[in-house]
């Protein structure tokens, strides 16, 4: 479980956002474990016929078995909606160090087809990633971001009507608000204290997310990914 402690300040502060390549990096996990993403299912379907042409070494090297994905590939938004093209060529300016340590977190080690002239295995990776997203995420973004809007909008309404306390409190079975402390379990049993210190809170709907997901490093900002409302008009 982590906890994040929110001051007054943090919880007037806390924003929506919707990240295209945060929403293909958690897409690799069903991917990984098609089995785990039942509502996903029709649109594995649909782009069974162009995955042999994706570059499943760079793909399913950035997510392990228990479908921890690293962190590069699951952005904290820069405003309400980015782009995928601008997301894409923020990796090209991601520290070799950064990468390492984030494919660390989730593997252990780095996998293989990392390794090499750093040069060489960023632009295979943005390749593989752009590939990934134009044939199989572009045809259906339309749709898939309809839904992460819609829900959005949904959550602005509660938290109109009731605070925004009762949408803290709404976001997934995994999540739990008193008040001051935002609670996520997650599949690990380690407890960690994280306070938000004025860094802002950003909470991310996925089509991929069945419970909640925070970033793997604590050190980075304050994020949390919930089950959007709707997943099934996949």
């Amino acid at each position: 479980m982590i906890r994040y402690r929110l001051e007054p300040s943090d919880v007037s502060a806390i924003r929506f956002g919707i990240s295209p390549l945060s929403e293909l990096g958690l897409g690799l996990r069903a991917f990984r474990a098609p089995e785990r993403y039942p509502l996903q299912q029709p649109w594995l379907d649909r782009i069974a016929a162009v995955r042999p042409l994706l570059d499943d070494e760079v793909l399913l090297g950035l997510v392990d078995e228990r479908r921890w994905v690293a962190d590069f590939v699951n952005p904290r938004p820069a405003s309400p909606l980015t782009s995928i093209d601008e997301e894409l060529r923020a990796l090209g300016r991601l520290p070799r160090a950064r990468m390492l340590a984030d494919l660390e977190r989730v593997h252990g080690t780095v996998p293989r087809v990392f390794t090499g002239r750093y040069e060489s295995v960023v632009e295979r990776l943005q390749h593989a990633l752009s590939t990934a997203w134009e044939l199989c995420f572009a045809p259906h973004w339309a749709r898939m971001r309809a839904v992460l809007q819609a829900d959005v909008s949904h959550r602005a309404r509660i938290a109109s009507h009731e605070g925004i306390g009762a949408v803290l409190a709404g976001l997934s079975e995994a999540v739990t608000y008193d008040g001051t402390h935002l609670d996520v379990r997650l599949t690990s049993s380690v407890a960690r204290d994280r306070p938000i210190d004025g860094e802002g809170l950003t909470l991310v709907p996925s089509m991929f997310v069945v419970r909640a997901s925070l970033p793997i490093d604590d050190e980075l900002p304050p994020t949390v990914m919930y089950p959007a409302r709707g997943q099934g008009a996949m």
